[in-house]
């Protein structure tokens, strides 16, 4: 009797481990070490990806690669573990529903409602496949996300509505950076570097010609002034000529009145004498 009831026992027990493994075995990725003492030590999963998938959402690379440890401690909240990390990912990729505009390029932004009015979105680098970030929120920030992914293509800016904090059941969707990130500040795309470098390179023109300018109207207004007091000398010298000139004149008048007196009398008396002899 006791041999038939440990028998039972452990035919329960491989049923036991059978179920756990099948709930969390997936592409790649298996944990068939009920044991906690000899569970894997790697939580990497990789899942291959149809290549409509990838040529959506500019993703490069065939495979998408995940730290499925990772991103349950840090979003506990919402992930029990790491095998409900990796089933929210795999539900993505088997069927991505919606592919939005990331604020950084170099990041794709898949997701998908999910059950229990959920949905699930995901961040993965276009050029190495790898997801940095993973959020199981609420269904109805499926409209936020339209809402700003509509802004986003438009050029129209839209309000912060997310909190910084991992904690938010909200959920802080794809931010440039995150909590356990050691980026300190928010990576810029390329386009951004780019148009940052053109707007200096025109501001630093812009700069230079205003300079070359001022130095323009320098020399001519040093130029302006020059001519101006070379125009008062003109001016002083012409009216110290005519001065000049007018007592000239009169100089040579008085002279000229002068000796004309002298003549006249010199005349008078010669006639005088003139007669005086005739007498």
């Amino acid at each position: 009797k006791d041999k038939t009831l440990k028998e039972e026992a452990q035919e329960a027990r491989k049923e036991f481990n059978v179920k756990v493994k099948d709930l969390i075995k997936g592409d790649n990725f298996f944990m068939d070490k009920v044991d906690p003492s000899k569970a894997k030590s790697d939580y990497t999963a990789k899942f291959n990806v149809e290549k409509w998938i990838n040529n959506v959402s500019g993703i490069l690379k065939d495979e998408w690669v995940v730290n499925l440890k990772a991103m349950a401690k840090k979003h506990p909240e919402m992930f029990k573990n790491e095998a409900d990390v990796f089933k929210v990912i795999k539900e993505i990729k088997d069927n991505p529903t919606h592919f939005f505009k990331n604020y950084d390029d170099e990041v794709a932004l898949i997701a998908k409602p999910l059950k229990d009015d959920k949905v699930g979105n995901i961040a993965i680098k276009k050029d190495s496949g790898k997801i940095i970030h993973i959020n199981k929120t609420k269904g109805k920030d499926l409209e936020r996300l339209n809402r700003r992914n509509k802004a986003m293509l438009t050029g129209t800016p839209t309000p912060a509505t997310t909190k910084g904090s991992t904690t938010n059941v909200e959920g802080d969707l794809l931010q440039h950076s995150f909590k356990n990130s050691t980026q300190a500040k928010p990576k810029k795309n390329l386009m951004d570097d780019i148009k940052d470098n053109i707007k200096n390179k025109e501001v630093e023109k812009k700069n230079k010609k205003s300079v070359k300018q001022r130095l323009d109207e320098k020399i001519q207004n040093d130029k302006k002034a020059r001519k101006q007091r070379i125009e008062k000398i003109k001016q002083v010298i012409a009216r110290k000529q005519k001065i000049d000139k007018v007592r000239d004149k009169k100089n040579n008048r008085e002279i000229a009145g002068k000796i004309g007196t002298y003549t006249l009398k010199n005349l008078i008396k010669l006639k005088e004498r003139s007669e005086d002899n005739k007498n």
